[in-house]
């Protein structure tokens, strides 16, 4: 992995990030809008001063999050680390980057209870994510080596 690789699939994941972000706001105001768009939490729209101020931070930590998450990516890429090791710093920085802005952005609320929520939701998709990974690198790596078994 080298500096350059993780910066540009960075810049990569931000527009990404944006997608997503866009994607779940719209989702939640469908399924609680009532009919209506709703484009941040209430109480971070209220704490930034204006829906336009709101919708522009939320737009930048989308941004950061993308980033983020596509740049840590390259961890996966350092041969010299096991498995275990690369597992548990990219969740850590996955964290480290979603967790404040989650907070920040009122997307999760600074009680006890939503904070381990949050967590244990964080633990569960990403294991699941992890666990599906596995199995695709796997099946991947088994063909390749079927492929030059046969040669």
């Amino acid at each position: 992995m080298t500096l350059k690789k993780a910066l540009l699939r960075g810049l990569i994941g931000i527009p990404i990030g944006v997608f997503i972000s866009q994607l779940i706001v719209l989702l939640i105001s469908l399924g609680w809008g009532k009919g209506e768009y709703i484009a941040a939490v209430p109480s971070f729209i209220q704490f930034a001063g204006g829906e336009l101020n709101a919708v522009g931070l939320q737009f930048l930590f989308s941004c950061i999050i993308g980033f983020a998450f596509a740049a840590a990516s390259c961890i996966f890429e350092v041969e010299q680390w096991g498995i275990t090791k690369q597992t548990v710093l990219h969740l850590i920085i996955l964290c480290g980057v979603f967790f404040p802005v989650a907070l920040f952005l009122r997307w999760v609320s600074p009680t006890f209870a939503s904070v381990i929520s949050y967590f244990a939701i964080w633990i569960v998709i990403y294991a699941f994510v992890w666990v599906l990974q596995f199995f695709v690198w796997r099946g991947k790596t088994r063909r390749l080596n079927q492929k030059l078994k046969n040669r």
